[in-house]
């Protein structure tokens, strides 16, 4: 018995290093902090790590979803305000999501873009080192627990941070503030079902809930700025008209919070979109400029 015993002992210990050394190869050919379930947030945690001054030094942070990561031009806000500004947008973000960061404090203005795919609960799963600083044994312990996520996100990460002509939605390839601008549209690869089929999770429990989130956040910072991204016509509907302005009736009634409502902007037009609610180009720079204009109006960073 105590022979088996120690094969099998001998075994796992084996089958242990071999998963360890596999790790850690991946680990440092990669350098991808595993702090969450998602490729685009752990992305990010990379990109923050390697630029943890810019962080520290910008005044603006824009969080959020795909709405802020995609949809606001950081290096076009940091160039027209002459302040330092970091994207710590990822896909799927919710403004809870955000909880944790050490950005809600005096001193610092808050951006976030969003969309009704923005209300609900969050997809994100946090790990042991969330938001993004794991200690390499902290990072070592997360892949080891959940190695098949990890490995998804090996997988495709190569592929995901080396496209650099942004014509692709999985595009992680950040410019110098954290931000993915999309190509103009007629360089995009278009996806038919992005393009017709347009999300709708608002309701008044989420929206509920996002109010108390805004109320608890708003007073920490200097101005917590809301923008609303505008649809393609077509898909805008009576229905998402009535739920836009309960939600600017209610966030106007919050101090310290700047809503910027773009959402029936008839000014964006088929161009500016890549689907129904992300920006290619031309409308991005259209989205940041109206941002800009209402920022320098309210004198926010005065």
């Amino acid at each position: 018995m105590k022979p088996f015993l120690s094969k099998i002992t001998i075994f796992l210990l084996v089958q242990s290093l071999i998963v360890i050394c596999i790790i850690g190869y991946l680990d440092n050919k990669f350098g991808l902090p595993f702090v969450s379930n998602s490729i685009s947030y752990n992305a990010k945690a990379k990109f923050l790590a390697e630029n943890s001054d810019l962080f520290e030094k910008s005044r603006i942070k824009v969080i959020g979803s795909s709405m802020s990561l995609n949809n606001i031009d950081c290096q076009m806000l940091s160039d027209s305000l002459k302040v330092p500004v970091i994207n710590l947008a990822a896909w799927k973000m919710k403004l809870n999501d955000f909880s944790n960061f050490d950005i809600w404090k005096k001193g610092n203005v808050v951006i976030m873009n969003m969309h009704f795919t923005d209300f609900g609960r969050s997809s994100l799963i946090a790990k042991k080192g969330f938001p993004f600083e794991p200690g390499r044994l902290t990072n070592f312990t997360n892949i080891l627990k959940d190695f098949k996520t990890y490995s998804d996100h090996i997988e495709n990460y190569g592929d995901y941070s080396g496209k650099k002509i942004r014509n692709f939605y999985n595009s992680l390839y950040f410019d110098s503030t954290g931000t993915v601008v999309f190509t103009d549209h007629d360089q995009f690869i278009m996806d038919d079902l992005r393009w017709e089929y347009e999300l709708n999770e608002f309701s008044e429990k989420n929206l509920r809930s996002f109010l108390n989130d805004v109320k608890a956040k708003a007073p920490l910072v200097d101005k917590l700025v809301i923008c609303f991204t505008p649809s393609i016509v077509e898909k805008i509907t009576t229905e998402k008209k009535q739920a836009i302005i309960e939600i600017e009736q209610a966030l106007r009634q919050i101090p310290n919070v700047l809503f910027i409502n773009n959402y029936g902007d008839s000014t964006f037009n088929r161009m500016d979109f890549v689907d129904y609610c992300h920006f290619s180009k031309s409308g991005t720079r259209k989205n940041t400029s109206i941002i800009l204009s209402r920022i320098r109006d309210m004198k926010i960073l005065e």
